[in-house]
């Protein structure tokens, strides 16, 4: 499963520095109403740049899906595929809260993470 979300900068602060990889500012709309959604921090290996345009993306959100622009791309590029939908490898479930697991990657658990920098002191020299 993914989604289409705008670029909105680069992480910075502690949010980037509680991240092991770079990571993207990426606003994900809702629909139909393009002016409430989420802000997601995603790795930048993560993203996927599309060739549509923002007004094509826009119309794509607001119509809920309905109005789809044509892939504009190279027919050698279409019929290619970059990504897959599939979404589960190696997964823990962290918590469940009202029968929604939260999964995390084995060994990832963002505590246990947290727990090792804190106990990581610099090198004295």
């Amino acid at each position: 499963m993914w989604a289409i979300g705008f670029l909105t900068g680069s992480t910075k602060g502690e949010v980037q520095n509680l991240t092991e990889e770079e990571c993207i500012n990426v606003f994900l709309p809702t629909t139909p109403n393009p002016t409430s959604g989420f802000l997601l921090f995603v790795p930048k290996k993560d993203i996927v740049p599309l060739t549509m345009s923002v007004e094509d993306a826009i119309k794509m959100v607001i119509s809920g899906g309905i109005v789809t622009p044509p892939d504009r791309r190279p027919e050698a590029e279409r019929t290619k595929p970059v990504v897959s939908a599939q979404t589960y490898e190696e997964v823990d479930v962290l918590r469940e809260k009202e029968s929604a697991p939260v999964l995390v990657s084995k060994g990832q658990r963002p505590f246990e993470r947290l727990e090792d920098a804190k106990s990581t002191k610099p090198d004295e020299d």
